[in-house]
């Protein structure tokens, strides 16, 4: 049976600060450990590289004024309305492309949904299930809901999600 492993690799680079208890180094760690039991070189596990969700996928479920609010918020720019979308707390921060961030994560996560409808028999994103984001409000680390656009592709497949 076939196995996905989306690579988190891609998000190195983000950092939602110091004081934050979500810490991005964990993705490279989880890989690290996951080497270390020879998991990722076994043949019948394909790796996947992370892409961003397309704003069609995303709108499939977030409002088009909180994306473009968190596409703002991600460049720098102080959003007026951003408190209004959960973002800028403490739970939520705004850190530099933080939209990249969200988007990464929540193609991954689609991309390993199309990867089950394609046959793997099962698909692991190390940085997905961020789950809590609402429609048009960030919430519990969350800015993007992969797992909703995940359920959402593999819906469209005819798959039942329970």
């Amino acid at each position: 049976m076939n196995k996905t492993l989306v690579d988190p690799g891609k998000l190195e680079r983000f950092d939602f600060g110091d004081a934050h208890p979500f810490k991005v180094y964990r993705l490279a760690l989880t890989m690290d450990l996951l080497g270390a039991y020879g998991l990722l070189d076994r043949p019948d596990v394909r790796r996947m590289d992370l892409r961003e969700a397309s704003e069609q996928e995303a709108l499939s479920f977030h409002s088009p004024g909180y994306l473009e609010s968190l596409r703002l918020a991600s460049s720098g720019m102080w959003v007026p309305n951003q408190f209004s979308h959960g973002l800028g707390t403490t739970d939520n921060p705004v850190f530099p492309d933080v939209f990249e961030w969200a988007m990464l994560v929540a193609g991954g996560s689609i991309d390993g949904a199309a990867s089950l409808c394609e046959g793997s028999g099962r698909a692991f994103n190390p940085a997905g299930g961020l789950h809590h984001a609402m429609p048009s409000r960030a919430s519990g680390f969350c800015h993007i809901n992969d797992g909703v656009l995940a359920i959402e592709r593999l819906c469209r497949a005819g798959k039942r999600v329970g």
